[in-house]
């Protein structure tokens, strides 16, 4: 682990590069505006995953300079650098171009409509040549086969049981069995009504199905979940709103560095999350750095006050770092709150069982316990509770292994996320232990 000096001077040297007053110089005679690739939608997420290197060997590879734009070159990238692990890449949106001139990155620009949750390739884009992008892309003989697109979903006679993940709901029997399969092996099924309605079953019990109703089953084996879950994330006018936040504390200051981007989750490094109580996954120790990625969800949660924490993604490839200091891991936050609510009575000598919960929120039935319960905490409107347990048993960070899409979850419990003043936006606030660069 770095020194503090050396962590602020990586820090200041990222900043710079950040903000387009060390500039690299890019490859000649390339046109740096054209693409190669694009994370606009699923299907060009997959294709361009499938063309991906698998592995930088080569500081002569136009891979090497966009990590060095990421990173910096204070301290140099290893090599060989994995590729393959990166779980978020920045768009070249005008954020970009003003801070990274004369550096080719060949992604499309994406623009959203929110309305719809749909993004494309923003027109007036031109594709590059196939020679320039030979440079950066793999040729198809070498390309990841890609997965079996066909999938045969069968009539069954049951209704599948929601548990621990919240049905979610889509207007017909196609967008449903598309989200089912985004959601991987949690989603074991799709009920619909007559009138069209369905609903994800998230759960393992058949139950007859009521009048009115059919559930179809997706075949074991031939309905290939899609491996990546992708969000795309604009500065403005984006999907959920949500802007892309990388923050470096430097002197005590906190600098901002926004750009949109897109993140995304492997579901093959995940079980389903009725399967998490098995394994708490890849998740980091005490004092570890973890490279993460936000979101600003002012307006839809609160992030900051009422005990909440601030959250963020563990996503290889931000460039920024946040230390776990003393941490926890959990399966899943779906069990985060009654697992840790558990420890917290015990911690107080009171019954481990004196609590109900919804999977989120926990009610105490204890009157001793609810003594204990400083004002502002375990609030009805606050969506998840484990927050607040994880802070008062002395954790810094809760790590998640996935949510319901497969993301790995980093949580701040400390001091600083749970009673500001006002809710969070898109930068995290001062005294979070977090550096940029490599």
């Amino acid at each position: 682990i770095p020194s503090s000096q050396e962590r602020q001077h990586q820090v200041q040297h990222s900043i710079e590069v950040a903000h387009g007053r060390k500039q690299k110089s890019s490859s000649r005679d390339q046109d740096l505006s054209c693409y190669c690739f694009s994370m606009c939608n699923r299907t060009a997420q997959v294709d361009m995953l499938r063309r991906l290197p698998k592995t930088v060997t080569s500081t002569a590879s136009p891979w090497y300079g966009y990590l060095e734009t990421i990173y910096g070159t204070e301290t140099p990238v290893p090599l060989p650098f994995p590729l393959h692990k990166l779980r978020f890449f920045y768009h070249p949106d005008a954020s970009w171009r003003e801070k990274h001139p004369g550096i080719e990155w060949p992604m499309a620009r994406c623009t959203c409509d929110s309305a719809h949750h749909l993004c494309w390739e923003t027109h007036g884009q031109q594709s590059c040549s196939p020679q320039q992008c030979k440079r950066w892309v793999l040729d198809e003989s070498e390309r990841v086969a890609p997965l079996q697109s066909e999938c045969i979903w069968n009539l069954h006679k049951g209704k599948v049981l929601s548990k621990l993940v919240s049905a979610s709901k889509a207007s017909n029997l196609s967008s449903a069995q598309a989200k089912c399969l985004g959601y991987g092996s949690s989603c074991s099924g799709v009920t619909c009504t007559l009138s069209g309605s369905c609903t994800l079953g998230m759960g393992r019990t058949l139950y007859n199905s009521r009048k009115g109703e059919v559930t179809y089953i997706p075949t074991v084996g031939a309905c290939q979940p899609p491996p990546w879950t992708l969000y795309t994330f604009s500065r403005s006018n984006s999907l959920r709103n949500n802007n892309i936040a990388a923050v470096a504390n430097v002197s005590k200051h906190s600098v901002l560095v926004e750009s949109s981007g897109s993140v995304f989750s492997d579901w093959r490094d995940h079980r389903s999350v009725e399967d998490a109580d098995a394994t708490v996954g890849p998740l980091s120790a005490n004092n570890t750095w973890v490279e993460v990625t936000r979101t600003n969800l002012h307006g839809y949660l609160e992030e900051g006050v009422d005990f909440y924490g601030c959250w963020f993604y563990a996503a290889l490839g931000t460039g920024i770092w946040i230390n776990t200091k003393r941490t926890v891991h959990v399966p899943s936050r779906f069990r985060a709150s009654s697992m840790l609510a558990e420890q917290w009575l015990a911690l107080h000598g009171l019954d481990p069982s004196s609590y109900k919960t919804n999977s989120f929120q926990v009610k105490l039935t204890a009157p001793a316990a609810l003594k204990l319960v400083p004002p502002r905490a375990l609030l009805p409107h606050v969506k998840e509770h484990f927050p607040f347990f994880a802070h008062a048993l002395g954790y810094d960070t809760v790590q998640s292994m996935t949510d319901s899409s497969g993301f790995r979850e980093l949580i701040v419990t400390s001091v600083e996320c749970m009673q500001a003043l006002h809710p969070l936006g898109t930068c995290a606030p001062p005294g979070i232990d977090t550096r940029a660069g490599w």
